[in-house]
């Protein structure tokens, strides 16, 4: 992960789950097909990945992706689990969680929790 953020800076902390583990306690699902399905109808961005981390990034689980958004108080303020490899939190909605606007979800898969990481 740290070759991804590295090539791309953003201006926000990324924090990585190597073990998995809060991905296990909000229940991300794990999934063959998915998995197949992001890489098949996202190639362009595979191709850039592939690019930033060769043949290392193929070497994935079929863990599908979850993005977690965390105020300055460790509160979870937001969960965004993908439904296939390639779904990842819309960046308008990190946008508006750094400018503390009204937050609003902006997908069916986004959900709002309030509860302590």
């Amino acid at each position: 992960m740290q070759r991804f953020v590295t090539h791309k800076p953003r201006p926000f902390a990324v924090v990585a789950d190597p073990t998995s583990h809060a991905h296990e306690v909000y229940g991300i699902e794990r999934s063959l097909w998915r998995k197949l399905k992001g890489i098949v109808t996202r190639v362009p961005s595979m191709v850039r990945g592939l690019r930033i981390v060769g043949l290392a990034g193929l070497n994935t689980t079929n863990l599908m992706p979850a993005d977690f958004l965390i105020d300055e108080q460790g509160n979870l303020v937001e969960a965004y689990c993908g439904g296939d490899a390639g779904d990842r939190i819309p960046f308008e909605q990190v946008e508006r969680f750094l400018a503390r606007g009204l937050h609003v979800p902006a997908s069916r898969s986004a959900t709002t929790a309030q509860a302590q990481v």
